[in-house]
């Protein structure tokens, strides 16, 4: 920025792009997080609280600058640090500049702050959680249960509630079924491409039914991670039932029991 401009912002006082400190206080660290995740901004050192001017000696500069360059780079921001005058008085500018990538820029404790006036703004938990969500590449998890819902209707709750659990996920999850992905030609074969392009199954034994064996033993010779689910009222087969299986007794114990497991699924995969 030329110096006339830097000037200008000064002279308007701390605001949505400019921050007056004297010393390096632990609160620069939240004005870097919130200039990088708004608009981008300037930290000047070298003013008291009256946003008057003091200047800074030779020494406080250097101290600061390796202190600032320190703090940027750990923080992965873009910055520009450099000496100036102002009044006939030595200060030190910190430009920092909006980031560029889609990751937030976080202080140590992982919070993200925003710039709003001149006040920095810790980011509400449910926004910093729909960002990140947004952020992470999606994964898809293939469902293999019984189609027989017209026999047994409970199994309509069970499948609503492993979209629920998707939902909640930490993750971006994609979870679908057979069923509900039209096709034409040969089902077997439509089945096998599903289980191909999905990052891990779901297999759910309520009812015992011959497909969810059969998709389970194509997709472990796959190398897929599956989960395995079943109502508690399901004998298995003895060659699954030594897999670990969440039992549930109602759709929303299934559901409660599946957000842990996405969670812990989908971070595995993605590391």
């Amino acid at each position: 920025m030329r110096p006339d401009k830097i000037e200008k912002l000064i002279m308007d006082g701390d605001g949505h792009t400019l921050e007056l400190k004297y010393d390096f206080p632990s609160s620069v660290e939240k004005t870097v997080s919130a200039f990088a995740n708004t608009n981008g901004g300037y930290i000047v050192f070298g003013f008291n609280d009256e946003g008057k001017v003091v200047g800074l000696t030779q020494n406080q500069i250097d101290d600061f600058s390796k202190r600032a360059v320190s703090l940027c780079q750990a923080m992965s921001v873009s910055f520009e640090l450099y000496p100036s005058n102002f009044d006939m008085k030595q200060i030190l500018v910190l430009h920092i500049y909006k980031k560029e990538f889609h990751y937030s820029v976080r202080t140590s404790d992982g919070l993200i702050w925003l710039r709003q006036g001149a006040k920095n703004v810790l980011m509400p938990a449910k926004e910093d959680f729909k960002l990140q969500k947004v952020m992470r590449k999606q994964l898809k998890c293939f469902v293999a249960m019984s189609f027989r819902e017209q026999e047994y209707p409970r199994l309509v709750d069970f499948y609503d509630a492993m979209k629920r659990a998707a939902d909640r996920c930490a993750y971006r999850l994609k979870l679908w079924k057979n069923d509900e992905d039209p096709f034409n030609g040969n089902a077997v074969m439509h089945i096998h491409e599903n289980i191909k392009k999905c990052d891990f199954m779901l297999a759910d034994y309520t009812l015992n039914s011959s497909n969810v064996y059969y998709e389970e033993g194509f997709a472990a010779g796959m190398g897929k991670e599956i989960i395995q689910t079943c109502e508690n009222t399901t004998d298995l087969a003895f060659d699954i039932n030594h897999n670990n299986t969440y039992s549930y007794a109602n759709a929303h114990q299934l559901e409660e029991q599946l957000v842990d497991s996405f969670n812990e699924i989908c971070k595995r995969l993605l590391s």
